[in-house]
């Protein structure tokens, strides 16, 4: 996975992020507790149950 800011909000993807309209996105507010974690330690910085959940709502295209 990875992100970039989109605006006020922090957006995730998978790596083979093609654009908005064809690939999974999630959008996280940039001063949510995750995106904070996300753009100061990285994805390493989340509890494990955090990532599953943001790769599992990828993996189904479920838009935040």
């Amino acid at each position: 996975m990875k992100c970039f800011k989109d605006g006020d909000q922090l957006c995730v993807v998978f790596d083979d992020f093609i654009n908005i309209q064809e690939s999974p996105a999630l959008f996280f507010d940039l001063n949510s507790d995750i995106a904070k974690t996300i753009m100061t330690i990285g994805f390493e910085g989340l509890p494990v149950f955090k990532l599953r959940k943001i790769y599992e709502d990828l993996a189904k295209g479920v838009d935040k």
